[in-house]
């Protein structure tokens, strides 16, 4: 039986979304209309409703997919057509969608042949002068040139074409990227880019064209689809190529930059801290334990000072009285508050090593402050480097401003919040291994000279450092053990039993845990919540 809203028939609803078990209508695919001056066509797809409207010559004005397969073909037209300024008022009249898309794509081919034949001097000139100096400059892969290649992948690319039935005409092929100017590292994809004619999206083709991971000589192709529509013609793209590879070509005969002196750190220890001249004053010990074991062995009955074991930073190319020197233990307590005022030391790598070491080996002695801002401070400073030298050109378009990029890095490490910088060293040590073996087995290049294996052995170093690394919240328990407290909480020694908790002050990481279940809550809400609109994708925007 019908329901109360089945029962009547409401005003301005098309037939084919009323709710009346009695009308079994079928939805159409596609439609297509004349209205004022346009015409506009809808049809379905796997996202929704793919729409597009042309002008009264047939060509096109905008177009995209509207992202709601939930919704009627009609209801999705009409929110099409008021976006275009047109309402349901406006008088539509039917036209065959087949034929509009006959006399709208007859029009984008006269457009296209146009520019083409307008640009075909030029055109000709610029991808023929770029092949010419590909065919000068490049390194045959196996005995094989820049023209065998461009043969090869055309080859497999109407291969794909032909497999997918894909309703696209190939231009033509041009190596790119920095083997078609010999400036390719071991291990360097082959960059080739493809200019063709059609309706599919580059999107599309570039899934369909690098799916079987072509290889040419044990070297992997990446194959980049470029439209007139979309990125350009090879006319208009090569220009841009031309510049980058001349910008990097420069930056690899710049003179390099003049090498950082290197310094080297030791240990000290004197009998007397105050003045190192009263008593035993030992300097140039190379490890922590040789230095602990002369301190001590000076007899506890001398009265001649406080014994300290200090660090000494010299800097090669300069003299001895310029050397960074100062005591880090002095009796039983290493102060590592007075650091703050000591950057020369606190900018060191090594330098903060040594001091660590030296508080790892000495449990007893109490520590006052922590090492943990420079310790996560000079991890930060390492991994941006080694993403500026892995990616130089995209980190220059994605980084603004080092400075806080580095700041940023530093407050997620001592935060524990460090599951974007473990995926991105992992997906590095991966592609590295990849690469290496292309570089070890397919072109004989020993493990020691492989750039792909160094790279991935420094990101590993890198991925150590930070499971190695102790966050700001386990420091401060890690402190307040030294005192005999863990979050407020009197420990009297692993040894007893466990007595009732008492309730103590929230820890950081718990803390962190509940801002993050807040923000997933909100997030929740605001997915879930009746006012969020529909999103059509125009054009430009997929």
């Amino acid at each position: 039986m019908p329901t109360a809203n089945q029962k009547h028939i409401e005003e301005n609803v098309p037939i084919t979304e009323w709710d009346n078990p009695y009308f079994e209508v079928k939805e159409p695919e596609q439609m297509a209309f004349s209205i004022k001056d346009k015409f506009v066509s809808i049809q379905t797809c796997t996202e929704g409703y793919d729409y597009s409207v042309f002008d009264a010559d047939y060509k096109l004005v905008d177009g995209g997919v509207y992202d709601n397969p939930d919704i009627s073909i009609h209801a999705a037209l009409k929110d099409v057509l008021e976006d275009f300024g047109l309402s349901e008022q406006d008088k539509r009249n039917p036209v065959d969608y087949e034929e509009l898309m006959e006399k709208t794509e007859a029009v984008e081919r006269e457009q296209l042949s146009k520019r083409i034949w307008a640009e075909v001097p030029e055109a000709d000139s610029v991808v023929a002068d770029f092949k010419a100096k590909t065919e000068e400059l490049f390194n045959g892969i196996n005995g094989q040139t820049q023209d065998d290649i461009e043969q090869t992948v055309w080859a497999y690319l109407q291969s794909k074409i032909d497999e997918y039935e894909i309703d696209v005409e190939l231009v033509d092929v041009v190596v790119s990227g920095s083997r078609c100017r010999g400036l390719e590292k071991a291990g360097s994809d082959l960059d080739v880019v493809v200019e063709y004619k059609g309706r599919e999206h580059e999107d599309t083709l570039f899934n369909a064209f690098n799916e079987d991971g072509l290889m040419i000589g044990g070297i992997k192709v990446d194959i980049n689809p470029i439209t007139e529509g979309k990125t350009g013609t090879l006319a208009t793209y090569l220009p841009g190529v031309e510049s980058y590879l001349a910008e990097k070509q420069a930056m690899q005969k710049a003179p390099a930059v003049e090498a950082i002196p290197e310094k080297t750190v030791t240990l000290t220890v004197a009998e007397c801290g105050e003045f190192h001249s009263l008593g035993e004053f030992h300097e140039n010990i190379a490890g922590v334990e040789e230095a602990i074991a002369v301190w001590k062995s000076i007899p506890p009955e001398r009265m001649n000072g406080i014994p300290s074991i200090g660090i000494n930073i010299h800097t090669e190319g300069t003299e001895s009285y310029e050397d960074v020197e100062m005591d880090i233990l002095s009796g039983k307590v290493i102060d590592l508050e007075v650091l703050d005022y000591v950057p020369d030391i606190t900018d060191d790598p090594k330098a903060i090593e040594v001091i660590a070491e030296l508080i790892d080996k000495l449990p007893d002695i109490e520590v006052r402050g922590s090492l943990e801002k420079w310790q996560a401070a000079i991890l930060a400073s390492e991994i941006d480097q080694f993403s500026y030298d892995y990616d130089t050109y995209q980190y220059r378009d994605t980084v603004e401003d080092r400075e806080a990029q580095v700041a940023n890095i530093t407050e997620d490490i001592r935060n524990g919040n460090t599951g974007y910088l473990n995926d991105f060293l992992n997906a590095v040590i991966s592609e590295g291994v990849r690469e290496g073996i292309t570089d070890i087995f397919g072109q004989g290049v020993e493990i020691d000279d492989s750039e792909a294996v160094q790279t991935a052995r420094r990101a590993k170093e890198l991925l150590d450092k930070l499971a190695e690394y102790k966050p700001l919240a386990k420091i401060e328990e890690l402190e307040e053990q030294n005192y005999n407290m863990i979050d407020n909480v009197l420990n009297n020694g692993a040894e007893k039993k466990e007595q009732e908790q008492t309730k103590g002050r929230i820890s950081i990481k718990e803390k962190l845990a509940e801002k993050k279940a807040v923000i997933k809550q909100r997030d929740k809400a605001e997915r879930t919540s009746p006012e969020k609109e529909t999103d059509k994708k125009t054009q430009r925007e997929m």
